[in-house]
C-alpha cells in the first residue's frame, strides 16, 4: 500500500497471530511459529548471555522494553553503531526499559538516529517480546520475540489445562465478536 509506514527489524515487520499464540505452539508441539519470519529468535540454552544491537537511522526516540527479564545497558549513543563503540562491561546499568538515544539537527550537527546494545542472561524459559514502548511504533511492527529454552518452557507450564482453556476461550470470544488484530497484534 502506498504511503504505509511500517517498522522493520532485519528487514521484517513483526506481525503476531492472535489465534496462534507462540507459547501454546511451543508447549503443544515444540515448534516456533514462523508468521513473523526471522523475528522469532530461538535461544536454546539456559545460562548463556544474549547481546542485542538495536539501531535506527531515524532521529526519533525509542524506549526499548524486554518482557521476562531485566537487561544490562552495554552501550548506547546517537549515530550509527560500529564495532569500535566502547562497551560498558563493568557494573552496567540494569533496566527493563532503556532509551535508544538520538540527535536532533542543531549546532551539534545533522539529525542522527541511534543505537542501544543490551545484554541479558537466559535464565527464564518463555516467549519474550522485545519492542519499542511507543505504542504506534509497536503497532507498526517494531518488535521481535525471544524464544528462550523451548524444552524449559514445557516445565514452566504447571497447569496445561489453564493454558489450553485461556487460548480456546480467546479464540471463541474473538470469533464471536469479530476481533481481529488491526495492527502488529501487540
Amino acid at each position: 500500500t502506498p504511503n504505509l509506514f511500517k517498522w522493520t527489524l532485519d528487514g521484517t515487520t513483526f506481525q503476531s497471530q492472535w489465534g496462534n499464540p507462540t507459547l501454546e505452539s511451543v508447549y503443544e508441539n515444540g515448534t516456533i511459529p514462523t508468521y513473523s519470519g526471522n523475528l522469532a529468535i530461538e535461544v536454546p540454552k539456559l545460562g548463556e548471555w544474549v547481546y542485542l544491537i538495536i539501531e535506527s537511522p531515524i532521529p526519533v526516540p525509542h524506549p526499548i522494553h524486554l518482557h521476562g527479564h531485566d537487561f544490562f545497558i552495554i552501550a548506547q549513543g546517537a549515530g550509527p553503531y560500529s564495532s569500535s563503540v566502547p562497551m560498558n562491561l563493568v557494573n552496567p546499568p540494569r533496566r527493563d526499559v532503556a532509551n535508544m538515544p538520538w540527535q536532533a539537527a542543531g549546532p551539534a550537527g545533522p539529525p542522527l538516529g541511534g543505537y542501544l546494545v543490551i545484554a541479558f542472561e537466559t535464565d527464564n524459559p518463555g516467549a519474550w517480546l522485545v519492542h519499542c514502548h511507543i505504542g504506534w511504533h509497536s503497532t507498526m511492527g517494531f518488535a521481535l520475540q525471544i524464544i528462550e529454552n523451548v524444552e524449559g518452557i514445557k516445565a514452566t507450564v504447571k497447569e496445561p489445562e489453564q493454558l489450553e482453556d485461556t487460548c480456546s476461550s480467546w479464540r471463541t470470544y474473538a470469533a464471536a465478536n469479530d476481533k481481529v488484530p488491526y495492527d502488529s497484534g501487540i
